[in-house]
């Protein structure tokens, strides 16, 4: 009886060893397929990444800065400024606004900021802008009232180019109406202006108001408004996370934008030291026509990384050029 067993029981682990042999052999095989270089054409983007060290530490300075704008919130001349800002915005609105107010109003409010500015000081400015965003976010989120007129109709969104397919959003997506839900008084509706129209124009929000983009881009772009309005360059004063989670959305995320506008801000995304930032850049170099940059940009960054899908990018680029 033993040696009857026995006798079964070799040829059946025989069997098994065969059968664990051949999974090992395929399992290899297919490790080393995935593994090796292969061609991959540079056109498909990729995610937003950012740092969540550095964005919760962005949005602690920004409270910090709200308070300490609570010291000088009374001053008549900030009183003045904030009223002039939403002057501007309410203008926005106004389908056929009065020019030669809007001209003489936006020579003013210039002025003004410029002097607010220099008495504040470099940290007092930094704070100025935090309490006006912060204002602006929350009208922003804010219930609309029974009695609110509708809000801007935001013009037909933009189709992305074939070469440069659109990724997936990033950030939560958040259910909560942005634009037809926000405060409706005339201090708020004069914070935001065209802002929730321009949130929907560039993919920052879709035709239903549901915000896609990071909180910490929605704020940023909100910055780089609030800086064109009073006459300072867009990316005044923003941290290096804020230009990365604005240009990174622009460049990688803004279906709508226009492509020259998308690849400009993929180098500022780089350059602001984002996550994939050179890979970005380097994608919309080659499908701007500078295939030969764009290849040296992806192989100096495969030699750093190491990664493989950059050595794909370059066999990709390579094989096309």
């Amino acid at each position: 009886m033993v040696k009857d067993a026995d006798s079964v029981r070799q040829p059946r682990d025989r069997s098994f060893t065969l059968v664990f042999f051949l999974l090992a052999v395929t399992l290899s095989c297919s490790i080393v397929v995935l593994l090796a270089p292969r061609p991959v054409q540079p056109s498909q983007l990729p995610s937003l990444r950012l740092d969540r060290a550095a964005v919760d530490a962005q949005r602690t300075r920004e409270r910090q800065l709200v308070l300490r704008a609570r010291s000088f919130e009374r001053d008549a001349d900030v009183q003045q400024l904030l009223a002039l800002v939403r002057a501007e915005g309410l203008a926005e609105l106004e389908p056929f606004p009065d020019r030669e107010a809007l001209r003489a109003r936006r020579v003013e409010l210039a002025s003004l900021a410029q002097r607010v500015f220099v008495r504040l000081g470099a940290e007092g400015t930094r704070a100025w802008f935090a309490s006006v965003t912060e204002l602006a976010i929350t009208a922003l989120h804010a219930p609309a009232s029974a009695s609110a007129p509708p809000a801007p109709t935001p013009p037909p969104v933009g189709t992305v180019e074939p070469a440069l397919p659109t990724s997936a959003p990033t950030g939560d997506a958040r259910s909560a109406s942005a634009m037809s839900t926000r405060s409706t008084d005339e201090a708020s509706r004069g914070l935001l202006g065209d802002f929730p129209t321009l949130l929907a124009r560039y993919g920052y929000a879709d035709a239903d108001g549901r915000v896609w983009a990071p909180a910490l881009a929605i704020r940023t772009l909100y910055k780089a408004r609030l800086n064109l309005i009073c006459e300072r360059p867009l990316d005044t004063d923003l941290t290096p996370i804020e230009l990365q989670a604005y240009e990174g959305y622009n460049a990688l995320h803004a279906g709508p934008m226009p492509p020259q506008r998308r690849a400009k801000a993929a180098l500022a995304f780089q350059r602001a030291g984002g996550h994939h930032g050179t890979e970005a850049a380097a994608i919309w170099l080659y499908q701007g026509g500078g295939q030969e940059r764009a290849v040296a940009m992806l192989r100096e960054e495969y030699e750093r990384t190491g990664l493989l899908r950059l050595k794909n990018l370059v066999l990709g680029a390579q094989r096309v050029e």
